[in-house]
């Protein structure tokens, strides 16, 4: 059996693939863009020194609740996971500090999420970051190849979500 060491290094000292010998697909620059955004995002965080131990993932979820409170399952539903693994990670929020839950009056099955004061000032700081790496981007490919990027991601996107006909998306 091997370790995990000699495995990592057996990994490490393999040759990573030419960049032309990747495929030239969607599939392949959507993932390249979303590793670029994950990097660039974590650097704009760590040079603005604002809530360094919040996770990129906890982020995203935060910014997800944008409303006085969310159901767990819509939130689920808009974050793409599990109602079961959604509320753990919920779970992880209010421990930290940012979210709070209640059950719904009304229905005391419904768990309903908010962010805390801290959670808001996370999503913030977080609305600054995004702005910087876009503002960034947008400087390096142009104005108009940027817009356009944005607009063809916004019509394949909505395409996607199944309940984008009831949901007012700002554009």
């Amino acid at each position: 059996m091997t370790s995990r060491k000699s495995r990592s290094a057996a990994t490490s000292s393999a040759t990573a693939l030419p960049e032309g010998d990747l495929p030239d697909h969607l599939p392949r620059w959507l993932e390249a863009v979303n590793r670029r955004m994950a990097s660039d995002l974590g650097k704009q965080v760590s040079k603005a020194g604002e809530f360094l131990e919040v996770r990129g993932s906890e982020r995203r979820i935060l910014q997800m609740i944008t409303i006085e409170q969310i159901r767990i399952t819509d939130l689920a539903a808009a974050a793409g996971m599990t109602k079961q693994s959604l509320g753990e990670f919920v779970d992880r929020l209010e421990e930290a500090g940012l979210v709070r839950s209640s059950r719904d009056p009304s229905d005391g099955r419904v768990r309903l999420i908010s962010r805390t004061d801290r959670g808001d000032a996370v999503a913030r700081a977080t609305d600054r970051a995004i702005a910087a790496v876009e503002n960034r981007w947008r400087q390096e490919i142009g104005s108009a190849a940027y817009d356009a990027m944005i607009s063809a991601l916004r019509q394949l996107g909505h395409t996607s979500i199944p309940s984008a006909q009831h949901t007012d998306i700002p554009q």
